[in-house]
């Protein structure tokens, strides 16, 4: 027959393969998509790693060439931390709402039904952003580019 330890060998490789498949769909796998926050799989160095994807959102980025006054920049702050309360996350760049969310706060005028989704809290809070910042702020805020 076989020898054991090539029966071990082979029965070892299937169950890592198994393992590896298992974490690779829990983490998104390839149909979860970089849209939706899944995972990826990248090889480096000889290594085969899990990385998150990169934030579609570069907040300071993003504050920085908003060129918010002392003011503003609070508001922001303050706006920022209400919206990150009432969609439940512990930090508001992993949000994947994000971009969406403040592109609308940049648009004019400000439109409420394309946050439906949103709890009440959070749309105020965006609706107050859009309010404080100047129209050439709003422009930068509703850019596509981040």
């Amino acid at each position: 027959m076989f020898h054991p330890v090539i029966l071990g060998v082979i029965g070892g490789a299937l169950v890592a393969k198994m393992v590896l498949r298992r974490r690779y769909a829990r983490a998104g796998g390839c149909a979860g998509g970089m849209a939706e926050g899944g995972r990826h799989w990248r090889r480096g160095r000889g290594l085969a790693r899990w990385t998150a994807p990169a934030p579609a959102v570069q907040l300071a980025t993003l504050i920085g060439s908003l060129e918010l006054n002392a003011r503003q920049k609070e508001e922001f702050d303050e706006v920022l931390a209400t919206v990150r309360n009432a969609v439940g996350v512990e930090k508001i760049d992993a949000w994947p709402g994000l971009g969406k969310a403040l592109r609308v706060a940049g648009t004019e005028p400000f439109d409420r039904a394309e946050l439906a989704e949103l709890p009440e809290d959070a749309v105020d809070g965006l609706e107050h952003l859009h309010n404080i910042l100047t129209p050439e702020q709003r422009e930068r805020l509703a850019a596509p580019k981040r």
